[in-house]
């Protein structure tokens, strides 16, 4: 066990100690005469505890007692710029991590994109499976997922957190939470995800008639990109309503895809298409 002070410079105060006990000794004379020897030493004590005691209420004195127990919060990026491909990496990660913990460890996880959620609460659980927490995937926030690790870690162990991303921050400032846990005295151990930049499927644009009468099919085009050669799907979207789907076969380089749908009533309509590519690591850009 250790004594631990949450204001250690009012430990400064004890330095009263001495200089009562120095007016004591100027008065010695007085007060013994007065009070006899027994009773001069007894208020002397009194006093010099009742000060000492003061002080170190003061200065918030804590008795810690070691713990060798260890909680760990993992940190598991969520955003867009993940794959899922790289999310299933981070889940294999943490997996390994707690098939390797000692007994009467614990672990969190905690899921993150512009905003940060609790996917599993610290316990004692062996695997994670997979990820069923929604977040806000269009931004990345370092700061606000480190945050909520540090509120979820219990007063009685040992902490460490365990960041999992490709550190691609858009939002918040992670730096100032980093300090935060360093004040705490929590470390931060940062597993970085890397992309796979060769396979990469992305719809270039999207081709419309400008004008077309109402009821007839309009005709569009996709114009898909790819590295690699490989097969998809793509959902047909107008006003953000799903109106089709349709299968395409894609090849390296540019490809056109001829899309015919029904058009909607008199007014303006906003197609939209989305492609999910087999082997494709960039899900940013689909």
């Amino acid at each position: 066990m250790r004594l631990s002070f949450i204001y250690p410079i009012v430990l400064w105060l004890l330095l009263l100690l001495p200089l009562l006990w120095a007016f004591s000794a100027a008065t010695y004379r007085v007060q013994v005469a007065r009070l006899g020897w027994p009773r001069f030493a007894l208020l002397l004590t009194l006093r010099s505890v009742a000060l000492a005691a003061l002080v170190l209420a003061l200065a918030g004195t804590q008795l810690v007692r070691p713990v060798d127990n260890l909680t760990v919060v993992f940190l598991v990026d969520g955003s867009d710029s993940v794959a899922p491909a790289q999310r299933d990496q981070a889940v294999a990660t943490v997996n390994a991590a707690l098939a390797n913990r000692r007994e009467g460890d614990q672990a969190a996880v905690v899921l993150f994109g512009q905003n940060a959620l609790v996917e599993r609460a610290p316990g004692d659980f062996s695997t994670l499976g997979r990820l069923t927490s929604t977040v806000l995937s269009s931004r990345t926030n370092i700061e606000e997922a480190i945050q909520l690790g540090l509120a979820l870690f219990p007063a009685d162990s040992q902490k460490r957190l365990v960041l999992v991303s490709d550190g691609r921050e858009n939002e918040g400032r992670a730096i100032e939470s980093a300090q935060l846990a360093r004040a705490r005295g929590v470390p931060i151990d940062v597993l970085q995800t890397t992309s796979e930049d060769g396979a990469d499927v992305l719809v270039r644009a999207l081709d419309a008639p400008a004008v077309a009468r109402e009821g007839q099919e309009v005709r569009l085009t996709a114009r898909i990109e790819s590295r690699i050669a490989t097969s998809g799907r793509l959902q047909i979207f107008n006003n953000n309503e799903l109106v089709g789907t349709q299968e395409v076969q894609i090849q390296p380089g540019s490809n056109d895809v001829p899309i015919t749908v029904t058009g909607g009533e008199a007014g303006f309509d906003r197609f939209e298409v989305r492609l999910e590519a087999q082997g494709d690591t960039q899900p940013l850009n689909t």
